[in-house]
This record gives structure tokens, C-alpha cells and sequence, in this order.
């Protein structure tokens, strides 16, 4: 006999000498998982109402995306811009003062690749005005999804009856 169901064995004696003889029931079906019970509808999560309202908005601006399947069932669908095509122009903002980048066909500069030496900038100067700086950046304020888990984490403190309260004073430790 193998030396974990002699163990068993024995730890079902012991067992059955403090707490009485166990009695297994091999007649009844032990019961299954609950069924036909109450699931609340809370609707649509905020984040599929969000992606249905921003694919609206856009379908509104360039009109109704309808992607197509060819001939063996894969799916034809546009692929994303390259962002090696992107430049910079004024756009709305504080008095017009604002720099949007937009999508354009024109090939912008970019750095060469570099060879395992290295890369000379010494000899280029930097033009002035190269590149647009100090432009405008709107906020949109916080972020949803901040704020959604500020209110998972106020809805469990309260259902546990319990503040979490975290200890920024101490410093997690380093790598081992």
C-alpha cells in the first residue's frame, strides 16, 4: 500500500476515534450548483457605453464602418496610419495658438539609423524652430478609470467595514 494512503488511513482512525464514525452516504446524489436563480441587469458597463458612443461619433464624422470578408472568411479591415507621417499645425486652442498633429502623406525627417559606432550630431546644428514647443495640451480632466476604481475601492471599505489605509512613509523594498 502506498505510503500516503496508509498516512490517510490512519489519519481517518485517529479522526473517527475523537469525532465518532464517519458515514458516508453513497445512496443520495450529492446536490448540483444552484439553478434558475436571480441575476440583477445593471446594463451596460460605463466602458462599452463609452466605445459605442466614441464609434457613433466617428462613424457620424467619416461615415458608417462596415468591415468585409473575402472569399476565405478573413476579415478586411483599414490598418492604423504611420506614424512616421505625422506633422504639426495651428489649430483652435487659446487664440489659435494650439498644435494639433494631424496625418499627412508628406514623409517628416527622422534620424538615421545609426551604425554600431555610434551617431555624429556634433557636425549638424539644430535648426531654430525645428519642431513646435511649448504648444498647448488640453486636459480633459481625471481619468475615468481613476475614478472608477476610487469608487470600487469606497464601495469594498464599506462593505467590510473596514478603511484601508496605506503607509506611504515606508518604502517598499528593492530587488532581492
Amino acid at each position: 500500500m502506498d505510503s500516503d494512503i496508509k498516512t490517510t488511513n490512519s489519519n481517518l482512525a485517529n479522526a473517527e476515534k475523537k469525532l465518532g464514525k464517519w458515514k458516508v452516504n453513497t445512496g443520495k446524489k450529492a446536490p448540483g450548483p444552484p439553478q434558475n436563480y436571480f441575476v440583477p441587469n445593471f446594463g451596460l458597463d460605463k466602458d462599452i457605453k463609452d466605445t459605442q458612443a466614441h464609434i457613433a461619433q466617428q462613424e457620424k464624422k467619416h461615415g458608417k464602418w462596415t468591415p468585409i470578408q473575402d472569399d476565405n472568411g478573413v476579415w478586411i479591415v483599414p490598418s492604423a496610419a504611420n506614424n512616421n507621417n505625422y506633422t504639426y499645425s495651428k489649430a483652435g486652442g487659446k487664440g489659435g495658438k494650439a498644435f494639433v498633429q494631424l496625418d499627412t502623406e508628406e514623409q517628416s525627417a527622422s534620424d538615421p539609423i545609426c551604425s554600431s559606432a555610434g551617431c555624429n550630431y556634433a557636425s549638424e546644428k539644430p535648426k531654430k524652430d525645428a519642431y513646435p514647443m511649448n504648444y498647448f495640451v488640453p486636459s480633459f480632466g481625471r481619468d475615468p478609470e481613476l475614478n472608477h476604481v476610487d469608487t470600487s475601492i469606497a464601495w469594498a471599505e464599506k462593505a467590510l467595514n473596514h478603511k484601508w489605509e496605506v503607509d506611504m512613509s515606508k518604502k517598499p523594498p528593492g530587488p532581492p
